[in-house]
């Protein structure tokens, strides 16, 4: 596995997007508000940093690049464990602040992988 954010979105919509699909593209948070908007034909508000990424979930364009690079960030989530990155399509920095492990488990994560074995 490869040690960073990685974040699943799996989206089902019968009649308008084929099952299957798996996409590798760079994403961002900020970048879902825009599709879920322009997919229901709703006005995309100027201003806001975004790009929407409704070309990939269409069966014939699904290579279209949307992103070049991309930051994200974690401060708190059940400690104080600050982290930042940097991704590209090629290369990727992760910066830990704070010692610990390689894969960031928040607790809640945690205790449900316990209770599951």
């Amino acid at each position: 596995m490869d040690a960073g954010l990685e974040t699943a979105l799996v989206m089902y919509y019968p009649g308008r997007m084929d099952g299957g699909k798996v996409v590798n593209q760079l994403l961002c948070n900020v970048d879902l508000m825009p599709t879920l908007l322009e997919f229901i034909g709703a006005d995309v508000p100027q201003g806001i940093d975004r790009n929407s990424f409704l070309n990939l979930l269409k069966p014939a364009e699904s290579n279209l690049p949307t992103r070049d690079h991309s930051f994200s960030e974690l401060t708190w989530h059940d400690q104080y464990h600050p982290m930042r990155s940097v991704w590209t399509g090629k290369f990727k920095y992760i910066r830990n602040f704070e010692d610990g492990p390689s894969v960031y488990l928040p607790l809640d994560i945690h205790r449900i992988f316990r209770e599951l074995s």
